[in-house]
């Protein structure tokens, strides 16, 4: 009987399609309903889409790269000489370093470096280096050890003021001039460029 109802749903697709909308707006609207009567569901809610996300994300990853050599030892071994090397050896300092200079550090491919950023600090190359810049500029400005903003962004390693202070900006939210003057208050007039 009930297969016999089920295949005549099936058969009348408007009617199927009609039913499928009313479940789904069911569901939406009992989950609004659980958000709105149970803070808790709310977080629950975020956390679960949040997971979601990262995961279609990696997923987009895993895809990309599925016929790579890169396997997960391998891409554990690496991701910890990628961060000797910008740990240590402040290899992000040189304002002329390209993906392919630091395959070649590496000893890998320059797509392998690619992939390894990408899939395991989940950005690009050019993103990654400036974090490490900016990062260091950061410090930098902390410790107070510089007289101009000018003289940080190319110790760190930027070619350009723009491109520092794009960076910068997307960073930490803040313009450097902003960043140093909630740091020292009113008193930023050292850091004038």
């Amino acid at each position: 009987m009930l297969q016999k109802i089920i295949s005549e749903l099936v058969d009348d697709e408007a009617l199927f399609l009609i039913l499928i909308i009313q479940f789904l707006l069911l569901q939406i609207v009992a989950i609004l309903i659980l958000i709105k009567t149970k803070p808790w569901v709310k977080s629950d809610y975020a956390e679960l889409k949040s997971g979601i996300v990262t995961r279609i994300e990696q997923n987009k990853i895993t895809k990309k790269y599925r016929n790579s050599g890169l396997s997960v030892e391998l891409a554990k071994d690496l991701k910890t000489k990628l961060q000797y090397l910008m740990d240590n050896e402040k290899t992000y300092l040189n304002p002329e370093l390209k993906l392919i200079d630091l395959a070649s550090k590496m000893g890998i491919s320059a797509h392998m470096t690619s992939q390894l950023i990408n899939q395991e600090f989940g950005e690009d190359f050019n993103r990654y280096i400036n974090n490490y810049r900016i990062k260091d500029a950061i410090s930098i400005f902390r410790k107070g050890k510089y007289g101009s903003i000018s003289e940080v962004l190319f110790y760190v390693g930027f070619n350009n003021k723009t491109t520092f202070n794009r960076a910068f900006k997307k960073y930490t939210k803040k313009t450097p001039s902003e960043f140093i003057e909630s740091l020292n208050g009113n008193h930023s007039m050292l850091w004038k460029i």
